[in-house]
């Protein structure tokens, strides 16, 4: 998103990363922690938005770190 817009201010672009910190990254660390109890139990079914799935920060490799296989079904 910042790269669309060259015109923006360093002040706008501080902004708008720390809204999408809090937006994704933070909330997918919430998610992560929020499912793993749920996750142990076995049998459990996720569903989150797929903005919150990709990268390094995202879902799939935050669940993973927890020791979980994750395989794409589709």
């Amino acid at each position: 998103m910042l790269d669309a817009e060259p015109d923006l201010t360093q002040s706008n672009r501080d902004s708008i990363t720390k809204l999408t910190r809090a937006l994704l990254a933070d909330r997918n660390e919430t998610m992560a922690t929020r499912a793993a109890p749920w996750l142990a139990k076995g049998g459990a079914f996720i569903a989150v938005g797929a903005l919150h799935l990709a990268g390094k920060g995202g879902l799939v490799e935050l669940v993973r770190k927890q020791g979980y296989q994750v395989v794409k079904v589709w």
